[in-house]
């Protein structure tokens, strides 16, 4: 199996953690206090096992296809963390644009 399956797979990974993360933390609210913590678990574990069965698969095949699946995951997510923080910068409370004067 080609290496670039694994990046594609680990990409794809890391892109479904930050999504689910934004996901719970979006759905945070005050009167849910109780259920937060079960829905904070929650989402971790899933994200803790996709990423775990992704990389033992690759690693089954080699150490470099596991290295690069990692590689992919880290990555992306930073990108993504990054651009989705420079997105609400340009934002103000309401999510309009802020025009380039107030940047």
């Amino acid at each position: 199996m080609s290496l670039w399956v694994w990046f594609i797979g680990g990409m794809f990974v890391g892109l479904f953690s930050v999504y689910s993360m934004h996901r719970t933390v979006d759905g945070l609210h005050p009167e849910m206090a109780e259920r937060a913590s079960v829905l904070l678990f929650a989402g971790m574990l899933l994200r803790l096992l996709l990423t775990a069965t992704l990389l033992v698969a690759a690693l089954q095949q080699s150490i470099t296809a596991a290295l690069i699946a990692f590689a992919a995951v880290i990555l992306t997510r930073w990108v993504a963390v990054g651009v989705t923080a420079f997105r609400h910068h340009n934002e103000d409370d309401h999510g309009q644009r802020l025009p380039a004067s107030r940047l």
